[in-house]
């Protein structure tokens, strides 16, 4: 990963390039969020938020967690890209 002067980190590995980053996207949507709303509420652009849901970056760690509070998941539940059970902690 490469480092951004926000502190977004660009997706350059494997892995992070076939993970669901589009578990974002879900959970704006069950909010009821456009893209724009969400970038509000927590001090982004639309365009900052696209680019978490397409993959191309990775959110900050404040941010991830800003985010797990707004939509009640954890952080680890936004960065497997699904819900976890308890077992799978």
């Amino acid at each position: 990963m490469q480092a951004s002067l926000n502190g977004e980190r660009k997706i350059d590995n494997y892995w992070e390039k076939t993970h669901d980053w589009e578990f974002i996207a879900e959970l704006r949507k069950e909010q009821e969020l456009t893209q724009e709303q969400l970038g509000e509420k927590i001090g982004v652009t639309n365009k900052t938020v696209s680019r978490w849901e397409n993959g191309n970056y990775l959110p900050p760690a404040d941010v991830l967690l800003t985010m797990s509070q707004l939509f009640d998941v954890s952080v680890n539940e936004i960065l497997s890209g699904k819900r976890l059970l308890a077992e799978e902690y």
